[in-house]
Parts: structure tokens; sequence; C-alpha cells
């Protein structure tokens, strides 16, 4: 099976996880208070663009890491194609069963 080497990257992805979880809250409470047209702190609309700016800032970093991380010399031999092949064999067999006994 293929495999691929990482190289480390310079933000956790613990950390990443935090800025995904905590933007996207940001987004929920936007939306909330813009919906039910409320201010908590500041208006619905403020809580939406910093959430949402927020999020954009994460996946741009998330796709760079992606990009960064991934040694291109690092794919190790494998099978994947005729293992991906059998499992949609297998697949396709228990669908016919399944269908038979309905």
């Amino acid at each position: 099976m293929k495999t691929i080497k990482h190289k480390r990257f310079f933000i956790p992805d613990n950390i990443l996880e935090l800025f995904f979880g905590l933007g996207a809250s940001v987004v929920i409470i936007g939306a909330l208070l813009k919906i039910t047209h409320a201010d908590f702190i500041f208006p619905g609309n403020v809580w939406l663009t910093a959430g949402l700016v927020t999020e954009a800032i994460i996946f741009g970093i998330s796709g760079l890491k992606g990009y960064m991380t991934i040694d291109p010399d690092g794919f190790e031999s494998g099978d994947d194609i005729e293992t991906l092949e059998v499992e949609t064999h297998e697949l396709a067999k228990a669908v016919a069963t399944s269908i038979k006994k309905i």
C-alpha cells in the first residue's frame, strides 16, 4: 500500500483544529445574531465577518500545510489500485446479495 511521507509543519495540528473550531463558533454566533436581529458586544455582521475571515485564513493555511508537508519523493511503491479493485468487487457482491434478499 502506498503511504506518504510527511514533513513537519510550523503550526501543530491541534492549534489548527482549535482555530477551525473557534472560527466556526464565531460564524454560528454571528448567524444567530443576524437571524434574530440582536447584538452581543458587536452586531451580527461583525461576528459573521470575523468568523468567515478567520475560516478563510485557516483554510488557506491548511491548504499550504498540505502542499508544503508532502514529500514528492516520499511515495512508496504499492498496489492501491489493485486493493481498490478488490474492495469494489467485494462491495458489489455484497450489494447484489442484499438486493436478492429484499
